[in-house]
Formats: C-alpha cells, sequence, structure tokens
C-alpha cells in the first residue's frame, strides 16, 4: 500500500503555509487543502518520502513517527486525521479551496481584542 504525500503544517506563519502551498503545487501538480483548528494539511497524489515532507516544513513530530513506524513495520506512512479527540472535544477539518486559502490571512482577525480602561486626568 502506498501512502499519498501529506504535509501538516500547526501555528506556522502565513507565509510558510504560502510556500508549502506553492512549492507542492509546482511539484506535483493538484493539491488538495484542508484547514483545521490548529493550521492547515495539503495532500498530493504522489507517493510519500520522509525527504519531500522534510523539505515542505511538514511537522518534526509526525515526521519521527513515521520515520520510527517505517523501521518497525518495513514500510512508509503518512497520516494525516479527518476527526481527532482531543481536549474533550472531536476536531474535523474542512476541505477548502485554493481561493479560500489565499484569502484566509485577510478575513482572520488581527490580534487579540484587550479591553483597554481609559484613564481621565
Amino acid at each position: 500500500m502506498e501512502w499519498k504525500l501529506s504535509v501538516d503544517l500547526d501555528n506556522v506563519p502565513y507565509w510558510k503555509v504560502l510556500q508549502t502551498y506553492f512549492n507542492m503545487k509546482y511539484f506535483f501538480g493538484k493539491v488538495r487543502i484542508f484547514r483545521t483548528s490548529k493550521g492547515y494539511h495539503f495532500e498530493a497524489d504522489v507517493p510519500t518520502s520522509i525527504e519531500a515532507r522534510l523539505l515542505l516544513g511538514d511537522d518534526d513530530y509526525r515526521l519521527w513517527l513515521s520515520e520510527v513506524r517505517s523501521w518497525v513495520s518495513g514500510y512508509l506512512d503518512d497520516v494525516t486525521f479527518d476527526w481527532k479527540y482531543e481536549f474533550g472535544k472531536w476536531r474535523s477539518r474542512e476541505e477548502i479551496d485554493e481561493k479560500t486559502l489565499l484569502a484566509d490571512e485577510f478575513w482572520r482577525p488581527v490580534g487579540r481584542m484587550v479591553k483597554c480602561k481609559r484613564r481621565w486626568r
């Protein structure tokens, strides 16, 4: 069984997300994009490899897990979940298109809302 190449980007700067997307699109053609609660998943219809995932900026922990599992089982896997139970809640990912990915940064709220206390002198 051959696994598809997938890259998981969690809590990274937006320029890194775009860099990974455009590199995958250039080298592998069609790329499926998924938005998660912490970042993005990218999938391409080519066989996975540790080197490609490393160069595309995949999560270090996922790379380590894939390497360890390949030593044990003898074949390389690449897992991203559709559903995950985390912190007492079920979380899912949603597939988005290229236009949504490019517009995401402009629709996100800037910074964090802070309650200000007025000082009168």
